[in-house]
């Protein structure tokens, strides 16, 4: 006894490891312990032992069948090893022996809510709020964190208005409570209020120093903000305090992946695909760590990996049918046919729900037609770029137009778009059937789908046809598979009338001009004349790899002898993807220049400049500039998808710059994901990052303090 009570006393005082050790040794010196216990199967828990906890929990019952905390304690141990069934078994035992129990009903909330019984959720947190009435300040604790699993359970239906209500109910009842600033965290995260949502985190790590679910949210969050070096260093935090954290392991490659470090992404993705094999959403982000590396048939591979661990889930496909459209040996049937098969598969049941036949939209010659362009790109990015001039030059007697801007980065250029459109509407938040609503409201004639397969697209919401007429346009020259598509734009150029026409299930509405519009920036940061166009360098031309794929992909330099160059041609190389630091300084810059060479001819008769590293200051935008203007091939190792520093310099002088490797659009980018799989471990929603979302069981009815965190995938 004095064991247990010396245990009971560290617990109270916050020495978790020298209570564990107290009960531990109070169990063998007295084996029939049944309180210790029960003490050391929490003390256990609390520290993720799941083994030891599971032991613990079932020699208390079988030394006290009849003790409603041994069950308690067991429900608890099991489902960390996402045996839902016997959880919910061992709860629904120990409120059939002490029925008056918020905490077990808390918990056999979250299982049920586990295995998608939403109903018996909400009536099993709802009963434990009245058994423990948040009026009792004894049930502070109970009550704000049941209130806290309602807001996530909300959060996860995309219920936002709900899982704020609960989320404030929580904060009210207990603001000092570490799950629940860690809830508040994931609701501000879900709608876009990112400082917010780190200072609610920071606040839960403050009040809980060990929480490495909290720690691989901020990290997130602090990815969503571009603070790459801070993300990365939050992931590993998270990852030192629990060594098998899969989850956390994933999103460091994310991070990793957008500091353009993609070989380090994919040792970190392999790791966590060793210690969860049915991974679905490691084994995608695999696919695009394999692919920023030009390894496109890995990347193809771990793609359709992913899309067969992930069941129906929806996300997995696009970075797949992206990807495909840099094969080397998908034809353009190919592709077609991949692209129709699989949209079928995952969209098939979209697309038999009753479209708008513009019944509803008036053929009135004189009422302007109402056309809505969905992005996620309306920040400094080429689509955005070449959607300016587009916007400015519409005729607004004959069009009305709407932007619906499906991301939440916005820098100077979302400004220029908002100015540029009557209608500016941000639904980032909105999941399909909201946005597909919204713009039903909205009375939409023509829908223009600006991304398709590319980053944060959103084919779920084309699918539903919530416009009569839908039309695809700028993201790449491709299709969506999509049998509600009616139109692609292209051009004659892309598309020439006299060839076979593409087997795409989208009619082309061919342009008799180039397919992109582009305005040179009005504020020129000049030192001197622009230098020549590349087609006057000599007898040959140095383009750009077309944006195609299939028989009209781009080739690289071109003309006589392999395209000869004059010796001494300046090359810039903006190097995004450099060498992480610790590495040989000019690997980098090496293989560039041998590619380079073998390429186009230069070896020898060429110099490299410029070369960045994110480690590392970077020179001044006016200096950068200065020496950007002296080249004749500037060279942006970034993806194109960000368009670095080189895209942000104001003149364009006249230089097609040419991106070594495989020429793409955008890269595949990690999917979000906002949605639960409640206990450790479970499926995760998409192929990207994994924001953990704790649900918070009952504490140790003793003192413990703690509820379970259970994350979310």
């Amino acid at each position: 006894m004095a064991l247990y009570n010396l245990g009971h006393l560290y617990q109270l005082m916050g020495r978790w490891s020298d209570a564990t050790a107290a009960f531990g040794q109070a169990v063998s010196e007295q084996p029939e312990f049944v309180q210790a216990w029960q003490k050391l199967a929490a003390m256990e828990l609390r520290a993720n032992r799941r083994d030891q906890a599971l032991a613990a929990a079932e020699q208390a019952v079988a030394l006290a069948p009849d003790e409603a905390n041994g069950w308690f304690h067991l429900a608890d141990a099991l489902g960390r090893f996402e045996r839902w069934a016997e959880s919910q078994q061992a709860l629904e035992r120990c409120l059939q022996l002490r029925p008056q129990f918020p905490e077990a009903l808390n918990n056999l909330g979250l299982v049920r809510k586990s295995q998608n019984d939403l109903a018996g959720a909400i009536a099993a947190f709802e009963a434990a709020l009245q058994q423990a009435p948040p009026s009792d300040p004894g049930n502070a604790t109970i009550a704000a964190e049941t209130c806290a699993n309602l807001a996530q359970l909300e959060l996860d239906a995309h219920h936002h208005q709900a899982a704020t209500h609960w989320c404030e109910r929580a904060v009210a009842f207990d603001i000092n409570n570490a799950k629940v600033q860690f809830t508040q965290g994931n609701v501000l995260n879900a709608l876009g209020n990112y400082e917010a949502a780190a200072s609610a985190l920071r606040r839960a790590l403050e009040l809980q120093p060990y929480f490495p679910e909290a720690l691989n949210n901020l990290g997130n969050i602090l990815l969503n903000l571009q603070r790459h070096g801070e993300s990365i260093a939050t992931f590993e935090r998270a990852i030192a305090q629990r060594p098998a954290y899969a989850e956390a392991l994933a999103n460091l490659a994310n991070a990793q992946r957008e500091a353009r470090f993609p070989d380090l992404a994919e040792a970190a993705l392999l790791e966590a695909i060793r210690l969860k094999p049915d991974f679905a959403a490691a084994h995608s982000n695999l696919g695009n760590a394999y692919f920023d590396q030009g390894k496109v048939v890995l990347a193809l591979a771990s793609y359709r990996r992913g899309i067969e661990l992930g069941q129906d889930d929806r996300d997995f496909v696009p970075n797949y049918l992206f990807a495909l459209n840099y094969s080397p040996s998908a034809s353009d049937a190919t592709i077609d046919a991949e692209t129709r098969r699989l949209a079928a598969e995952h969209f098939g049941a979209l697309l038999q729900q009753p479209t708008r036949d513009g019944s509803g939209h008036a053929r009135d010659p004189a009422r302007r037609l109402r056309l809505g362009y969905v992005s996620p790109d309306f920040w400094m990015h080429p689509v955005a770029r070449f959607m300016l001039p587009l916007l400015e030059h519409h005729n607004r007697e004959r069009f009305e137009v709407f932007a619906y801007s499906s991301r939440h980065l916005k820098d100077g250029f979302t400004a220029e778009i908002a100015q540029r459109v009557e209608h500016w509407r941000e639904l980032h938040a909105l999941d399909d059937d909201a946005l597909a609503a919204l713009i039903g409201d909205d009375g939409i004639d023509v829908l223009v789908d600006l991304t398709m397969y590319a980053r944060d697209c959103r084919p779920g919401l084309f699918a539903r046809k919530p416009a009569p007429l839908q039309i695809s346009y700028l993201a790449y020259v491709g299709t969506t598979g999509l049998a509600a598509m009616d139109y692609r734009i292209t051009d004659v150029v892309l598309d020439p009338p006299e060839a076979p026409p593409l087997p795409f299930v989208e009619q082309p509405l061919r342009l008799l001009r180039c397919w992109w519009s582009f305005v040179p920036p009005a504020h020129h940061h000049s030192d001197g004349d622009a230098t020549a166009l590349p087609a006057q360098w000599g007898d040959h031309l140095w383009q750009p790899q077309q944006l195609r794929q299939g028989q009209r992909r781009g080739t690289g330099p071109v003309g006589p002898a392999g395209g000869q160059r004059a010796r001494g041609e300046a090359v810039a190389a903006h190097q995004r993807n450099a060498s992480p630091p610790g590495a040989a300084r000019f690997s980098g810059r090496a293989r560039l220049a041998q590619r380079a060479g073998d390429a186009g001819g230069l070896s020898g008769r060429s110099r490299l400049h410029g070369h960045l590293r994110p480690d590392r200051h970077r020179p001044r935008h006016d200096t950068l500039c200065r020496r950007y203007h002296q080249l004749r091939c500037p060279v942006d190792g970034g993806a194109a998808g960000d368009p670095g520093r080189c895209a942000q310099l104001q003149p364009w002088r006249g230089q097609h710059s040419h991106q070594p490797g495989p020429t793409r659009v955008d890269r595949p980018q990690p999917r979000r994901i906002h949605r639960h799989c409640s206990l450790p471990g479970g499926r995760p929603a998409a192929a990207g990052r994994h924001p953990q979302r704790p649900a918070h069981r009952a504490a140790d009815l003793t003192a413990d303090g703690r509820g379970r965190l259970h994350p979310r995938v």
